[in-house]
């Protein structure tokens, strides 16, 4: 099959023409999976932070265990929050508590792709624990 004179070169017309819409689609791609880690990784954190919660009986230092572990999640996840928030609650009756904590981490859509994007998003995780019968109760009357 014999092309037209007035068709020779246009494959890689079209090649130019498309190339940097495919490129931007895969980054795109890229970012849409970085953020999904992301809030992965959130959720994770906001595990640890429960979990942390729930073995001790003061308030207090539930709350500062909760804290100190959800940043420790996400730092070891890699994760650079330029703000992060964690708010736990006990749930339930006195037989069958559970510790509720919710963890957000504000984070750069920089960080996200290989594009430089201006602009942060906040990535939220959820997670419950149950609450250990054998917990921490020193500072318990």
């Amino acid at each position: 099959m014999r092309r037209r004179r007035a068709e020779q070169g246009s494959a890689a017309v079209e090649l130019m023409l498309a190339a940097p819409v495919l490129l931007l689609a895969a980054l795109l791609m890229v970012a849409a999976g970085r953020y999904a880690d992301a809030a992965l990784e959130a959720t994770a954190a906001a595990h640890s932070a429960a979990r942390a919660a729930s073995l001790h009986a003061d308030p207090a230092h539930a709350r500062t265990a909760a804290r100190h572990q959800a940043k420790a999640a996400l730092a070891h996840a890699g994760l650079s929050c330029d703000e992060h928030t964690v708010n736990f609650g006990i749930l339930g009756s006195d037989r069958r508590q559970s510790v509720h904590a919710h963890v957000g981490c504000r984070i750069a859509l920089g960080d996200l792709a290989p594009l430089s994007l201006p602009g942060h998003t906040v990535v939220e995780g959820e997670a419950s624990a149950p609450v250990d019968p054998y917990r921490d109760t020193e500072a318990a009357p």
